[in-house]
């Protein structure tokens, strides 16, 4: 058999059998592509794992902007209201942040 010789693709076109393996090898890494893609969007423990990673970061940052709005509020009130009103006021909001980290923890 003639490597070198050109031959037909399937609509009767002449290849040089060097393109034809430079189509072969283009096809074989478009298909590993795919194969990686599809393997990946299957592999739900992983990306459910990676959504949980995320969704921690979230609400982890969230509360972190809730303390110090907390925080804000507390030295904002705390030379107009009487001590024990603001005291009050942050051990619920503290409570609250607790109980909302405990349940996600639960989960």
């Amino acid at each position: 058999m003639n490597h070198s010789a050109p031959t037909e693709d399937g609509a009767g076109t002449r290849v040089e059998p060097e393109a034809l393996r430079r189509r072969i090898a283009y096809t074989r890494d478009e298909l590993a592509d795919t194969v990686e893609a599809l393997t990946a969007k299957a592999d739900v423990k992983t990306r459910a794992a990676q959504a949980a990673v995320g969704a921690a970061g979230t609400v982890t940052g969230e509360l972190h902007a809730a303390e110090r709005a907390v925080a804000t509020g507390y030295r904002s009130l705390a030379g107009r209201t009487a001590p024990w009103v603001v005291g009050l006021l942050l051990a619920g909001v503290s409570a609250l942040f607790a109980a909302i980290a405990a349940r996600r923890r639960r989960r």
